[in-house]
């Protein structure tokens, strides 16, 4: 549900006569929200035991994205934006700490590789399947995109293993901060740098294939590529981590991905080589991600909610 906006951005654009500057702030609203209460959640699971984002986060989630093209105005756009971005910032801390605490730390680059790269797979889906619905139902036939997300949330509530309370009680977010402060500052520094470069082109490979003659459906291919190529990087990245160590994987995606974000954005390309562009482009992007998570929440020990969200909530913001 992430990138489900930016994939059906161009329609709203058209049914509520939107400028190109208040759809780029409908991104913005949702990633600030998504992004900046992650690191709270995460910090509040390190000190207890929630469980209940991790069912709640997805349903709201989904819900918000169902009804994105049912809003029959701005400032509805906006309150949905604001739910959905509230249940991305309480499912990202508590599910990724969940993972990146029971994995052992030799295999941690793949079992969190694994994480990062299901929800990229599903990140890569969902800007198709609303493509898909709005192309046949127009949009106000957004809505059945929520289906799954309330299945998922139910099989989560019921199924999910309790979380243990922490054996000790973690440090105080400012003793965190000046404890660790200049690996935390550096972190977020690559973070932030990525998920800017991931941001613009999430967000403009489909109003770049509109605007060089694509249909809606056509527009979302690319994303589509970016996204689904991407997931794969984060797999790749992951167990390249464990095996020649998370700075030399994170330093070398980043550096790689540079060359096909150009290509993506200053070539004019609607064609084949706009699809591979953009895949190549979400290859190396997202194959830093799993490094750089795996990379802080070592660096923190005893902290891995409240870093897992700083990084998982500044990927999106």
């Amino acid at each position: 549900y992430t990138y489900v906006l930016q994939a059906v951005l161009p329609a709203l654009i058209t049914t509520l006569g939107l400028s190109l500057g208040l759809a780029g702030a409908l991104v913005t609203i949702y990633q600030i929200v998504a992004s900046f209460v992650q690191p709270v959640v995460g910090h509040l699971a390190d000190r207890g035991s929630l469980r209940w984002p991790a069912w709640a986060g997805v349903m709201a989630s989904g819900v918000a994205a169902g009804l994105l093209g049912l809003a029959p105005h701005y400032l509805v756009l906006v309150g949905l934006l604001l739910l959905g971005g509230v249940g991305t910032a309480i499912f990202h801390p508590v599910s990724g700490a969940m993972v990146g605490a029971a994995a052992p730390a030799a295999a941690r680059g793949r079992w969190l590789a694994l994480y990062v790269t299901a929800g990229n797979f599903g990140n890569a889906f969902g800007p198709l399947a609303i493509g898909a619905l709005v192309e046949r139902w127009g949009t106000a036939g957004t809505w059945p995109i929520m289906l799954p997300a309330l299945v998922a949330g139910g099989l989560v509530y019921a199924f999910a293993p309790a979380r243990p309370r922490p054996a000790r009680t973690a440090p105080a977010l400012p003793d965190l901060l000046r404890r660790h402060g200049r690996v935390l500052g550096a972190l977020i520094v690559v973070v932030t740098l990525r998920a800017w470069a991931t941001a613009a082109l999430v967000t403009f490979i489909p109003l770049l294939g509109r605007a060089r003659g694509l249909s809606l459906g056509e527009a979302t291919l690319p994303l589509t590529a970016f996204l689904l190529v991407g997931a794969c990087g984060s797999l790749v990245g992951g167990l390249a981590a464990d095996r020649w160590g998370r700075d030399r994987v994170l330093v070398g995606s980043l550096l790689a991905s540079v060359p096909f974000g150009l290509y993506v954005a200053l070539s004019g390309d609607a064609g084949l080589g706009f699809l591979l562009t953009a895949a190549g482009a979400g290859f190396c992007l997202n194959g830093s991600f799993t490094a750089l998570t795996i990379r802080g929440q070592e660096s923190v020990p005893g902290s891995v909610g409240m870093v897992t969200g700083i990084l998982l909530g500044l990927s999106v913001g």
